[in-house]
């Protein structure tokens, strides 16, 4: 997806070491790539396919902290998110009108 797409993704998010869930298992809709949640979240939706599942391993305290999502990561602990794309809105936006390209 493009960036400022909205994309629905469901996300989990646990601790590498002792593999307790940090976030449950929940599907999340946003604009991608706009700031809304964590660029360990947000930076990968933009590479990936629509079904595509991927595994993101975190170690930097900066990508993992989302204050939305309540995570906060931690100097040398690693967290796995795992993400998959379920659908993304497809619109493509530079043949819309000018009404609403500003309406998105």
């Amino acid at each position: 997806p493009a960036e400022g797409l909205e994309v629905t993704a469901m996300v989990e998010v646990k601790d590498d070491d002792s593999g307790k869930v940090l976030l449950e298992k929940q599907e999340l809709k946003f604009e991608a790539g706009l700031g809304k949640y964590c660029a360990a979240l947000e930076e990968t939706v933009l590479l990936m396919k629509k079904g595509e599942e991927v595994v993101v391993k975190c170690l930097d305290v900066a990508s993992c902290t989302d204050p939305a999502l309540n995570l906060v990561g931690e100097e040398k602990k690693l967290m796995n998110f795992y993400i998959e794309l379920i659908d993304f809105d497809a619109s493509d936006i530079y043949s819309m009108e000018e009404p609403a390209k500003l309406a998105r």
